[in-house]
This record gives structure tokens, sequence and C-alpha cells, in this order.
């Protein structure tokens, strides 16, 4: 399941680091001038035999390594991400978020995309719907806790495939 996890989390970081380099033009133009100046000087297309498409494939070589280098990055932060200690259940997650988002900047992203609010009341609303159906008057002998087990049974046996 922790595998599952971490490959989850991995593949969104890469999608967003990718994203990231190719809309934040700061970060193209960062990353694309050190090639270009490397590939365009006299010396490199000399080494291409003057060939133009020679001299584009090295281009094109020198931006697959920048790409490698940050699903490297990426890799490393997300390593470096689930060897950390948990933290305990009453602390703050976005509290944490916070202190260690330049520790983890793509999965900090990530953090404040998962971690918000949701942007409706329907689930609750259906729980309470579906309390309202556990709490009835032919169940007056139910303890609350074997009622809140319950409702959790309800919301999340469908969550792990459960055939009942």
């Amino acid at each position: 399941m922790r595998d599952a996890v971490r490959s989850t989390v991995l593949n969104t970081a890469l999608a967003l680091s990718r994203s990231a380099s190719q809309t934040d033009p700061s970060a193209q133009s960062t990353e694309s001038s050190e090639p270009v100046a490397s590939s365009s000087s006299v010396n490199d297309l000399a080494g291409c035999g003057g060939d133009v498409w020679a001299a584009l494939d090295k281009l094109a070589g020198d931006t697959v390594a920048l790409q490698s280098d940050s699903t490297v990055t990426v890799n490393a932060e997300v390593a470096a991400y689930f060897s950390e200690p948990l933290i305990p259940v009453k602390q703050d997650p976005l509290a944490w978020w916070k202190a260690n988002e330049y520790r983890f900047p793509f999965l900090a992203q990530l953090a404040q995309v998962n971690l918000g609010p949701p942007p409706s009341s329907v689930q609750s609303e259906r729980v309470f719907s579906i309390a309202g159906e556990v709490y009835d008057d032919r169940r007056s002998r139910l303890l609350p806790q074997n009622a809140e087990k319950l409702v959790f049974l309800k919301f999340n046996l469908p969550l792990l495939n459960f055939k009942y």
C-alpha cells in the first residue's frame, strides 16, 4: 500500500514539475539558456562537422538531459519526504507543510491542492443523511460508538472494494 502511495505521489510530482517547467518562463529561461549557449558556440558546431541536423540533435539531447535532471530532483524530493518521521496525529498538517515547503517545493504544491477544504458540502450532507438512517427509532439500544462505526464502514468499505 505504501509503495502504491509513493508511486502515485511520484508520478503526480513529476507531472507537476514538467508542467511547471513548460509554463514558467523563468524556469525555461534558466534551464534552456545553458544548453542553447553551449550548443550554439562555434566549437560545438564545428564538432558536428557544420551539419545543422547534428547540431539540432545535440541540442535535443541537452534538453532530454535537463528533463532527466528535474526527474532526479523530484525523485530525491519524494525519497526524502518518505524518509521523514510521521508527524503526531494532533499536529496540524498545514502548519507542517508551511514550515517545510522550502524543503519539498513540488510536494508542497501537491499538498496545497489536496489538503484544501472540499469545494462543496455534499459529502458532509451525505454523512448526516446516513447517520439519520442509522439512528432510527427501531435501534433505540444502539450505542453511539457502534453507530459511529456503522457510518464509518458505510463510507469506507467501498473504498477498499469490499464485496458485501
